[in-house]
């Protein structure tokens, strides 16, 4: 399914449209504590981890520029990311970092490699929006929801990953439709095209549940589908741009179903 025709290039979305930049941007290259609850469930799952809880694909950096003490342990600077070229992002490298691109920008701008460090101030950190993870609704469930995709998403194969999202995406569906009064049909193709009928999703989402239908349909009929081919990997650059469009290179293609799927399931989170 193709709903628009040849898609343009993704808009790379500017991160001040995506209040609040600076957690949000943390959220998926460390481990900030708190994030902008539309945002969540996008950022949060762009995350590829081993079993031993170590990223799969490491983040790269090419510039610091503009270090600015937040507290003892932590500098807000700007970073230019190799899987965001082009564009300067805000970014807290903390001393605790899980992730040890975090610990080694604070380190280097510490030893002074970025310049004198000035401060943030007061007013500044107060203005930036923050909602509490364990504040969201149904978060535990949001929990092992992700943990589960992160497992998938370690995993050499991709049949695993297919069939979490789908399986998450017909459910939520079900459960959004029954909280509007309305009795969900038994069949993911219609509760998708319900859904958009009781106004639950818009085109543009309807489009990339029917697209991810049909991969997990592919991979239900024939033996040795996988996401890279041709075929596959055009419908999952069109459910990216669809759901995200915010021109970010996944280092594998399942990277973009599970962020474009993740972003449908916040959405039909927030309609319960």
């Amino acid at each position: 399914m193709n709903c628009h025709g040849s898609l343009p290039s993704p808009r790379r979305l500017h991160l001040s449209e995506r209040a609040p930049a600076l957690t949000l941007f943390h959220m998926y290259t460390s481990s900030a504590s708190l994030v902008a609850k539309h945002h969540l469930w996008f950022a949060v799952v762009r995350l590829d981890y081993f079993k031993d809880g170590t990223m799969r694909s490491p983040i790269t950096y090419s510039s610091v520029a503009n270090p600015r003490w937040l507290n003892p342990t932590q500098i807000h600077c700007m970073v230019r990311f190799d899987n965001l070229p082009g564009e300067e992002v805000p970014f807290v490298a903390d001393a605790n970092d899980i992730e040890p691109h975090g610990r080694e920008i604070f380190e280097r701008a510490k030893n002074g490699e970025f310049g004198p460090i000035g401060a943030v101030s007061y007013s500044e950190v107060e203005s930036w929006p923050q909602v509490s993870l364990e504040s969201l609704p149904n978060w535990p469930e949001i929990q092992e929801i992700l943990a589960r995709a992160n497992v998938e998403n370690a995993l050499p194969t991709e049949i695993g990953t297919v069939v979490l999202w789908t399986t998450v995406l017909d459910h939520m569906l079900a459960r959004a439709l029954l909280a509007t009064g309305v009795s969900a049909p038994g069949k993911f193709a219609r509760r998708i095209d319900a859904a958009f009928r009781h106004k639950l999703i818009d085109k543009d989402q309807r489009c990339a549940l029917h697209l991810i239908r049909e991969i997990r349909n592919t991979f239900a009929h024939e033996s040795l589908a996988t996401l890279d081919s041709p075929v596959i990997e055009a419908k999952l650059s069109e459910i990216y741009n669809l759901t995200c469009n915010d021109g970010w290179r996944a280092p594998e293609p399942k990277m973009y179903l599970s962020a474009g799927a993740a972003t449908l399931a916040m959405h039909l989170y927030s309609k319960l």
